[in-house]
């Protein structure tokens, strides 16, 4: 899978979803090697630990670098 970064701003609804999917994958694919892991917070929301320490919570409008 072959993605730009950034990506270009999403023109629809569908470019979004796309969009996310796309980051979604690339994140699970950091997973799958071993590099980090998921979590849910206490609030209920979706995070993504690294092993070297970064943290990312994923939302419905985007991605947060916690850490």
């Amino acid at each position: 899978m072959s993605m730009t970064w950034p990506p270009a701003p999403a023109r629809s609804a569908d470019d979004a979803q796309t969009t996310q999917r796309e980051i979604t994958a690339h994140f699970q694919a950091s997973v799958d090697a071993g590099f980090a892991y998921w979590r849910i917070n206490d609030r209920g929301h979706t995070e993504l630990h690294f092993h070297s320490g970064e943290v990312f919570q994923l939302n419905e409008s985007g991605v947060t670098r916690l850490r």
